[in-house]
């Protein structure tokens, strides 16, 4: 990255969009804390309203309003909001107040396993957490699966060496069926529990015996490339500009690009190199000489010391969750109601080159897909080749 220029450059109005003020409501951890934020394009007047608000606090870090989360405060402030004559969106809020439920859930509380493991359990899962992190699992495939066995551990209330593959199937119907859990959780429980037996010499269960449930078929969502000019246009904050940019423009999962340090970025050589994908693969991307230009731009004007993308504290990655709200907050603007997610931008730069012409094992490359059927999928998206197809009942005098 040396040869980003270092001379500082202008800012932008630091909010998302313009429009009438818009209190966007969220679900958030702060300070150890379950806190209600708000959030709001720049706005003195709202400013004052909301700094009047009994225990609330201004978070430099969070850029963001917090107050201790309890039913009667999320009534007061709606209702204080409202009767000053703004309007209040939860739909953030809702979507992170139920995932953090499911995330109690699945850390160990789903159908009132409230019962504390055993002292063996524990010892079990410690180890298989180790053996995990031996084997360079992630950090977040170490947890969910960590999770996942606790919880049939805790069904079971058996001792690890007692169980056989007869409650395995009884945990799948009277648990996960009856308590109507995903296929995608089920399935995390399962490969959780064949790896935890996988090594266990003292084991009863016949792993061939468990079967995964068979998943569905699901298109990708994609945003139409206007659209998606669109919403990076309404993005004024330049470092949420460039981000956004950066995943739709390269293909990026979040998270690498979160990952993504200084010292991989070879400006010069108009190259990317994304280390530690998704099942620690690395790979290089190629990029256009006008987005380097870019990224230089934003080099000068924030100048990270470490990751591409920093938060308020320098040498630290930007938050995922902050640049999940990114999302949302430009997207709820431009399409209310809308079910897109930040991923949804990813699957656009793989649908958007392959309706392009680029070859399909080029996009796999890109995208970083260890098998070529995973890029497929983008096949049912694309509908370049099928406009030619004609609609049989176009040539009926109806």
């Amino acid at each position: 990255m040396n040869s980003f220029n270092k001379e500082p450059g202008s800012g932008k109005p630091n909010h998302y969009f313009d429009r009438k003020p818009t209190v966007i409501m969220d679900y958030q951890e702060y300070k150890g804390k379950h806190c209600m934020s708000l959030y709001f394009p720049y706005d003195e007047r709202l400013k004052h309203c909301i700094s009047k608000i009994e225990g609330i606090r201004f978070s430099k870090t969070n850029r963001g309003w917090f107050v201790e989360h309890t039913d009667a405060k999320k009534e007061e402030v709606s209702v204080y909001l409202k009767k000053e004559g703004y309007y209040v969106d939860f739909r953030t809020f809702w979507i992170h107040y139920n995932q953090h439920q499911r995330d109690r859930e699945i850390g160990g509380l789903r159908g009132g396993l409230e019962v504390e493991s055993k002292a063996s359990h524990e010892q079990a899962i410690k180890a298989f957490s180790e053996y995990m992190l031996q084997k360079r699992y992630s950090a977040r495939t170490v947890a969910t699966y960590s999770n996942g066995l606790r919880v049939f551990l805790r069904w079971s209330r058996k001792e690890v060496d007692q169980l056989e593959a007869y409650d395995v199937e009884r945990f799948n119907v009277e648990y996960i069926m009856r308590n109507a859990y995903s296929i995608s959780y089920q399935n995390q429980v399962i490969n959780a529990i064949k790896l935890f037996y996988e090594k266990r010499k003292q084991c009863r269960i016949e792993l061939d015996k468990i079967e995964r449930p068979r998943r569905g078929f699901h298109i990708p969502k994609v945003i139409e490339k206007s659209e998606v000019e669109r919403l990076l246009k309404s993005v004024r904050n330049i470092k949420h500009q460039m981000a956004l940019t950066m995943i739709y423009a390269l293909g990026l999962r979040s998270g690498e690009l979160l990952n993504l340090k200084l010292e991989d970025i070879r400006s010069r050589d108009l190259v990317v190199t994304v280390r530690g994908g998704k099942g620690n693969r690395d790979r290089s991307l190629p990029v256009s000489e006008q987005l380097m230009n870019k990224m230089r731009q934003y080099y000068r004007l924030y100048k990270p010391k470490m990751y591409f993308m920093e938060g308020e504290e320098a040498g630290r990655p930007y938050s995922s969750r902050s640049l999940s709200n990114v999302f949302s907050q430009a997207a709820d603007a431009l399409w209310p109601g809308h079910h897109y997610t930040l991923h949804c931008l990813r699957h656009s730069f793989a649908t958007h080159n392959l309706e392009a012409g680029v070859d399909l094992r080029y996009i796999q490359e890109l995208l970083g897909h260890k098998s070529s059927k995973t890029t497929e999928i983008y096949t049912y998206v694309s509908i370049r080749s099928l406009r030619n197809i004609k609609t049989l009942t176009d040539e009926f005098d109806l």
